[in-house]
């Protein structure tokens, strides 16, 4: 259903020299995961947007970030009409 839509990535880049929350060593990017995937409506035409971040893992002691046990997206949500879709 939503293969024939143009697609739009935005995606967020872990800042230069970011430490590990846990020890303070170098993050070093592993990947990335998508975070959701939005259907947006704009003026009669529909998109597909894919949020993507890099995952990273410590040098030093192995811990992956982002901590997914923080992560508060709710997965397969699905956003409803705003009231200007609705008027």
């Amino acid at each position: 259903m939503l293969s024939g839509l143009k697609n739009e990535l935005v995606e967020y880049v872990m800042n230069e020299g970011e430490k590990c929350p846990k020890c303070g060593g170098r993050l070093k990017v592993m990947g990335k995961d998508i975070v959701c995937t939005e259907v947006e409506f704009i003026q009669a035409k529909l998109i597909v947007k894919q949020i993507v971040r890099q995952v990273a893992k410590c040098e030093n002691c192995g811990k992956h970030t982002p901590d997914l046990k923080r992560l508060e997206i709710i997965k397969d949500a699905c956003a409803g009409p705003t009231v200007a879709d609705i008027l």
